[in-house]
């Protein structure tokens, strides 16, 4: 017999956890899973391939006090601690002590994080965001496909003053080019023209490389 699940009461604290349990181990089990050896009275988490003990309990039942709960959770930190190094053993250190003497740390650094880089808006971000690989959405089940692009992208691009310049918040004063917004029609630089539309910008840029390349073929054809 198998039992699975959190009991939850009170709000979101977990009251009572429901361990899994049996007289034999389940089969395919994922690393961190939780099991209790019925027969053997010991709970296990399933890690690396093997079933490591982590606390026994003298009861025989599936629901565990908050009290059991906290000693399941502090056999595992122990362990855990006892494999790390001293440095990492004195961030964790360091980071109880704070949230023990500041109770809103934890929120206050949510909200700080949240402030620099939010998940909507239009907060800017100031110095490099750095990565691997950028990605804008393009497949067709996210787009409501409109019409074909009809304008002259190339007389378009012809007309965007592009300047040299450089950021006030780079410190490293490494000069640009670019256009600025504000001067620069909407299509390429937003509804309030005040950045750059990046997927604008490329659609644009590979409208004229089409346009560019239809008038080569004319001319080829004319030669």
């Amino acid at each position: 017999m198998r039992q699975d699940g959190i009991k939850l009461t009170e709000g979101s604290r977990v009251v009572n956890l429901v361990v899994p349990y049996g007289d034999e181990f389940p089969l395919e089990p994922n690393d961190g899973e939780i099991f209790r050896r019925s027969d053997l009275k010991t709970i296990f988490m399933y890690e690396d391939g093997v079933w490591d003990k982590l606390i026994r309990i003298s009861q025989s039942k599936s629901f565990y006090t908050s009290e059991e709960v906290d000693a399941i959770a502090t056999s595992k930190a122990n362990e855990v601690l006892a494999g790390a190094s001293a440095e990492k053993v004195q961030v964790l250190s360091d980071l109880t002590i704070a949230l023990e003497t500041d109770p809103d740390l934890g929120a206050n650094v949510v909200t700080s994080i949240a402030e620099r880089v939010p998940l909507t808006g239009e907060t800017p971000m100031t110095g490099y965001l750095k990565a691997p690989g950028f990605e804008i959405v393009s497949a067709l089940d996210a787009k409501i496909v409109l019409s074909d692009v009809t304008i002259d992208a190339t007389a378009l691009i012809e007309g965007v003053a592009l300047k040299n310049f450089l950021y006030k918040a780079d410190e490293t004063r490494e000069p640009k080019v670019g256009f600025i917004a504000d001067w620069t029609p909407s299509v390429l630089s937003g509804t309030n023209q005040n950045h750059m539309d990046v997927a604008n910008c490329i659609g644009v840029l590979m409208k004229s490389v089409q346009e560019l390349s239809a008038r080569v073929r004319e001319l080829e054809a004319k030669a």
